[in-house]
């Protein structure tokens, strides 16, 4: 990853990414934008 991030965007991504791997492995096409959501509010406070 980009060296200049910090550390809450780098949270951001590595966390969506999980999820992300997580849907893809159960095959679960429900709404992710909920999900991100609540990983970016958590991350910024």
């Amino acid at each position: 990853m980009t060296p200049n991030l910090t550390p809450a965007v780098r949270q951001i991504i590595e966390r969506v990414l999980q999820l992300e791997k997580d849907r893809l492995d159960r095959k679960k096409n429900s709404p992710i934008n909920d999900d991100i959501l609540k990983i970016i509010k958590e991350a910024i406070g």
